[in-house]
């Protein structure tokens, strides 16, 4: 039987979440990792250290056979055959370190690989915030990385990133380990899942090491990496922001070329030198940087691996439908939530009557379209970016003019808002609407202007 550690050096591994629970409350047994090696290798990772002496898995059917790690940390799997669904596995028989006495039995779930097709040289991998899948490895060897900077308002309810959700970073030492092979084989591919904003910003999305950038300006997608001379570089347009769709970016840079690929199409390839990474500086990963003072969304993303190696125009596209079957498995996480604050365009509005013009009313709704640009939080069905609503605003209290009558079409606008039908008490208010008819469109409440 090959013992675990040739495993680990003749395989690149990819994390999958570990489901974990014990069989009773009591269980002082730490949830452990689970990793897909490939779809018939799985490593285990404990939190603590155990002894696997005694130890039975079930069902065995699924198991060609499983070894333990003399540290006690590690428990390799091999199964029959390649996994194509979901399996549960309950493990029986471990015992801590010092006892005799077995442990309560635990249950895995093990997930079987979909992306990326090939884990080839592949130096880092993280998915989503909802899986433990965050790791690097260094010298063949799988190490559990940390990204440091995560906080609730950091992902979203998927559990990817925002980007304007402040700076995270793979833990130094380990993103430096990642990043080696990069730098000693002069080649380096970076995939990542973008949900760009359609709002035009400036945001840093991605940065490997002090040079490799994947940034925003405006509503480009922009790539910079060091030039051939110390002090240049070379920077490449990858597209423009047309919609919030998710966009597949992935980025093959090596002594020859940098090429740019997005959702699987070549948009610029670039001829470079090994220049390029003798001037490469820094060695960390940073996901999200951006300026936090914006308070408009940006975007987010998510599905981020790191390769030391070019991949093949064949490949990108392959790993392109691959993510693409993980985007339409995601399933909605949470239902709609009572108010919505939004980044809006306005688009037509009822122009804002003189407080005469209302009498004897004193107060008066109006009615403008917006086209929503970005969710800063909450969720509202219907009201998405690039999408249409009508919004009832304040523009007359106490028989006064409010800002209102100052906006313009085009302006952008940061609204709060809840479905107008949730206030029955607005049903008889003097509400003026000049608009063209459109009951196919929500119909909100900026309860921000209330009085």
């Amino acid at each position: 039987m090959r013992s675990v550690r040739w495993m680990m050096l003749s395989l690149c591994s990819v994390l999958l979440a570990g489901m974990l629970h014990a069989a009773t409350p009591s269980s002082p047994v730490k949830p452990p990792v689970v990793f897909m090696i490939d779809n018939q290798h799985a490593l285990v990772e404990f939190a603590t250290t155990v002894s696997m002496k005694d130890i039975t898995i079930s069902p065995a059917e699924l198991l060609k056979n499983h070894t333990g790690e003399v540290s006690g940390r590690r428990l390799l799997l091999v199964f029959k055959a390649p996994l194509t669904k979901t399996v549960e596995l309950t493990i029986t028989g471990l015992t801590a370190v010092g006892s005799v006495k077995p442990l309560p039995s635990l249950t895995i779930a093990v997930f079987p690989p979909v992306w990326p097709i090939s884990r080839k040289k592949l130096s880092f991998l993280w998915e989503d915030a909802g899986a433990a899948n965050a790791y690097c490895t260094a010298n063949n060897n799988i190490t559990v990385a940390h990204l440091i900077g995560v906080n609730p308002l950091s992902t979203d309810d998927a559990g990817v990133l925002k980007i304007n959700g402040g700076r995270v970073s793979v833990d130094a030492l380990q993103s430096a380990r990642a990043l080696l092979e990069c730098r000693q084989a002069h080649q380096i591919t970076i995939a990542v899942t973008i949900t760009p904003s359609t709002t035009p910003v400036t945001a840093v999305i991605m940065k490997i090491g002090d040079n490799l950038v994947l940034r925003r300006a405006g509503y480009q997608l922009i790539v910079d990496v060091p030039g051939d001379k110390v002090g240049t570089k070379i920077t490449k347009v990858l597209g423009t922001t047309t919609t919030a769709e998710p966009e597949q970016v992935l980025i093959s840079w090596d002594a020859v070329h940098l090429s740019c690929f997005v959702n699987g199409t070549a948009v610029a390839i670039v001829p470079t030198s090994t220049h390029s990474f003798t001037h490469w500086t820094g060695s960390g990963i940073t996901l999200g940087v951006s300026d936090l003072g914006l308070k408009a969304a940006q975007g987010t993303l998510e599905g981020v691996a790191i390769f030391s190696r070019a991949l093949t125009a064949e490949e990108t596209a392959k790993n392109v439908a691959a993510y693409a079957v993980k985007l339409k498995a995601r399933q909605p996480v949470r239902a709609d939530s009572k108010q919505i604050l939004i980044h809006a365009k306005l688009v037509a509005m009822t122009v804002t009557p003189t407080p005469e013009k209302v009498l004897p009313y004193k107060h008066a709704l109006i009615t403008h379209e917006y086209q929503v640009l970005d969710i800063v939080s909450g969720k509202k069905t219907d009201v998405e970016p690039g999408k249409h609503i009508r919004v009832a605003r304040w523009g007359i209290l106490a028989g006064k003019q409010t800002s209102l009558a100052e906006l313009k079409i085009d302006d952008d606008c940061e609204l709060t808002l809840e479905l107008f039908s949730d206030h029955p008490e607005l049903e008889r208010q003097f509400t003026v609407d000049t608009l063209p008819e459109a009951y196919d469109l929500p119909y909100l409440l900026d309860v921000a202007d209330q009085k």
